[in-house]
């Protein structure tokens, strides 16, 4: 069953910590070979896709967390700004991986190009 932004964004900030931290990946750091390439061409997919869904979750929550103030529920509030820097913070460590990945894919490339000019 699929969830709902407000379905995560329901859920305890200990259990949204956890369902974060499922979405993150492990990376390769080196490609030295065509599968290598195939396989981090597939990571960097899988990783723009995580960064999609957390963005979006992040701007849901900025909403909710805003709809949440002006009804002054203050727990609620302060949960939904723990919330809310849990996805971001995963947010930037995607961005992160994203990167590296990419540039293991451009090295590898360069070497690949270098030795075809050989």
């Amino acid at each position: 069953m699929d969830m709902t932004y407000n379905d995560i964004l329901n859920m305890s900030p200990e259990d949204l910590f956890d369902y974060v931290d499922e979405k993150r990946t492990d990376i390769m750091l080196a490609i030295t070979n065509g599968e290598d390439a195939e396989k981090a061409s597939q990571l960097l997919n899988a990783l723009a896709n995580t960064y999609s869904l957390l963005s979006s979750l992040s701007s849901y929550a900025k909403i909710k967390k805003r709809q949440i103030a002006r009804n002054g529920k203050g727990e609620e509030y302060e949960d939904l700004i723990d919330k809310q820097s849990t996805i971001d913070t995963a947010l930037k460590a995607i961005d992160i991986q994203y990167k590296a990945v990419s540039k293991e894919i451009s090295l590898y490339m360069s070497e690949v190009n270098a030795f075809k000019n050989v």
